[in-house]
């Protein structure tokens, strides 16, 4: 079973995230070269002690390691092509809650690692090779800001007339999103904006968007902004309280470059992505493509089709003639910038969805027979019907769209109560 999920390795450190674990992955980066490794973190409060592991392995197998601190994941992205280093390694869980850590991993080119070295590194894990050839550490904590100074540059005649509320979820990116804003005059006030990584995620954040559309449209400000723990994401909210998740805004920049006379061959989004989104892409003649969960397999999927974006409607969202990477703060701005030029494009934004419903079941997903659940739902044939392992958490995440909300609901609860018979430990938590 593979230790990589849909974004990295997962779990509770010291836990299912061993030290151990953390040390051998450090190890397995070095075999066969002797990498440079840019390295960061978010806030949480394990984060210094699996930073050590992961430099502990790394040095010991003859990597060297430019530790650059507290940065958003797209910050060590950007660095990672920057200073011409083999891989980038954040740790952070991003938007899962405090408890939790993770490790990503870029190549050198700022992208996620694909499915075929994610194994390799997985192979590597116990092999033993001792070395007297040590790595070396350095620290830079200024590196941060050759990533700020591009963000700015990129967007220094933005000129926004708008008062924005910014949520960063207590996450990674408290002082760099504020850094930028500021750099760039942007009226901004900031919440949950605490650099105290037991507050990560915590009631904040784009994962827990209802408080945050209430304080935005309370406050009369005209935008809201949120991330997540690790600024991967974006929710975007008007001063109305709507909020735009990640499908939503692509479709607002699609249809931005089509307004500026730009030509959009296709797009590509993940397999939840709205029915309602692709009738209306199909209507602009701009082909859909599906590809699975998380914004790593949105890139590869971008790069094999010569796709213009990508998103997910969890906020990631791939721009790729400027990043490698979803980047919560770069996207914010991107879009501010389209909505400054065309105010009138963002009510294109607020189409109506097809109706559609996610349970997360957890039980022991390595038991349940996936086989015999999947035969059984194929007679609901007039829904559609997704069912898959959680690739972060021992959870089936069960999907159900379809136009008719009632319906939508009868299926799902139908599906539910075929799983419990499969395993009558499961539980539904949400």
């Amino acid at each position: 079973m593979s230790l990589f999920g849909t974004d990295g390795i997962r779990g509770i450190p010291n836990f299912d995230l061993s030290f151990d674990l953390v040390y051998k992955v450090g190890r397995a980066l070095c075999y066969g070269k002797k990498p440079l490794i840019v390295l960061g973190c978010d806030n949480r409060q394990s984060s210094d002690i699996i930073c050590s592991f992961l430099i502990s392995g790394v040095l010991s197998n003859g990597g060297d390691v430019k530790f650059v601190g507290v940065v958003p994941s797209a910050c060590v992205a950007f660095l990672t092509k920057h200073f011409k280093a083999d891989f980038g390694v954040v740790i952070t869980a991003s938007h899962n809650p405090k408890e939790y850590n993770g490790i990503k991993i870029f190549n050198s080119l700022g992208e996620k690692i694909s499915v075929e070295t994610e194994k390799e590194i997985q192979s590597n894990l116990d092999l033993d090779k001792n070395t007297n050839d040590f790595g070396k550490l350095e620290c830079d904590f200024t590196a941060k800001y050759i990533y700020e100074k591009y963000i700015v540059e990129l967007f220094n005649n933005i000129n926004i007339p708008y008062k924005i509320c910014v949520d960063t979820a207590n996450g990674a990116s408290c002082k760099i999103a504020k850094n930028i804003f500021n750099k760039l005059n942007i009226n901004a006030t900031y919440l949950n904006n605490s650099c105290d990584g037991n507050k990560i995620n915590e009631s904040a954040g784009c994962l827990n968007i209802d408080n945050f559309k209430s304080f935005v449209k309370k406050n009369k400000f005209d935008f809201g902004v949120a991330f997540d723990g690790d600024a991967d994401r974006l929710v975007f909210v008007d001063k109305e309280g709507f909020a735009y998740n990640g499908e939503r805004l692509m479709y607002l920049i699609v249809s931005s470059e089509l307004n500026k006379g730009n030509k959009i061959n296709s797009v590509c989004g993940n397999i939840y992505l709205n029915s309602a989104l692709v009738r209306m892409f199909s209507k602009l003649n701009v082909n859909v493509s599906r590809c699975n969960v998380g914004d790593k397999f949105l890139i590869e999927h971008i790069n094999n089709f010569k796709s213009s974006f990508g998103a997910e409607a969890s906020g990631h969202i791939i721009i790729p003639q400027l990043e490698s990477t979803g980047d919560g703060i770069l996207s914010a701005l991107y879009v501010l910038s389209i909505i400054k030029n065309n105010p009138k494009l963002l009510k294109l934004a607020r189409y109506k969805e097809d109706f559609s419903i996610m349970k997360n079941i957890k039980c022991n997903t390595a038991l349940l027979n996936f086989d015999n659940l999947n035969s059984k739902i194929e007679a609901f044939d007039d829904v559609r019907v997704i069912i898959r392992r959680s690739g972060t958490e021992d959870l089936i995440r069960l999907f159900v769209e379809g136009k008719k909300k009632k319906r939508v609901f009868e299926v799902a609860s139908e599906i539910e109560k075929i799983i419990f018979k499969l395993d009558e430990e499961c539980v539904c938590v949400e």
